[in-house]
């Protein structure tokens, strides 16, 4: 996969916060992993461990990070 054993993980934007938790829920369920599945939105990072692999967020956030860090290096695939 895109991020197996590494320590990257996969990026995907949501345009709500609403969006953003319930889809991350729903993939984590689907999954049968919730630990693999985290989310950050504005003022709540607490449901994103470092065991997550595929990280759910707001459009905002992304942009925070890349302000961050320009090149994504903590990431394997952002999906927008």
């Amino acid at each position: 996969g895109f991020c197996g054993e590494g320590a990257q993980l996969i990026g995907v934007t949501q345009p709500r916060r609403v969006a953003a938790i319930s889809v991350s829920q729903r993939v984590g369920e689907e999954l049968n992993s919730p630990g693999t599945v985290g989310y950050q939105v504005r003022y709540d990072k607490s449901n994103c461990s470092r065991d997550a692999r595929i990280k759910f967020m707001t459009d905002g956030i992304l942009l925070r990070e890349v302000q961050a860090d320009f090149l994504c290096k903590k990431y394997a695939v952002i999906i927008i």
